[in-house]
């Protein structure tokens, strides 16, 4: 091991760049991807019927606060990263799913704080949602 890379053999370089890390951030399908996949995340509570919503908000952690937000901001962000429910389907299933995915959003609309939405509008939505 030389003396300028640590234990773990980092690469050059990549230290420089974790230290950038936010510039990341800036690429627009990147941060789309990271946040359809979390809204996925409740999709998934939703099907396990594992929806402990008042074990999270309990906490009222920034983190917790934000990632219970997400799917609250789908109607500026469904043009963008489209939707986790099914859209028209006929089946029970769907049906079942569609309600459910509706009653829990509701329910996040409920006990989410308002001003932790209106960050997010102001702050994540802009940067994956660009004007036409």
């Amino acid at each position: 091991m030389s003396g300028s890379r640590r234990a773990l053999d980092v690469p050059r370089g990549i230290e420089e760049e974790a230290e950038s890390a936010p510039v990341l951030i800036q690429h627009t399908d990147r941060l789309g991807a990271v946040v359809g996949a979390l809204v996925h995340l409740h999709l998934l509570k939703v099907l396990e019927l594992d929806t402990r919503l008042t074990l999270a908000l309990g906490s009222r952690d920034p983190g917790t606060m934000a990632f219970l937000a997400l799917p609250l901001l789908l109607p500026w962000l469904q043009s963008e990263l489209g939707t986790p429910v099914p859209e028209g389907g006929s089946g029970a299933f769907e049906a079942a799913l569609v309600r459910r995915w509706t009653e829990y959003v509701d329910r996040l609309e409920e006990l989410v704080p308002r001003a932790v939405v209106e960050n997010l509008l102001s702050t994540l939505v802009p940067r994956i949602v660009q004007p036409s």
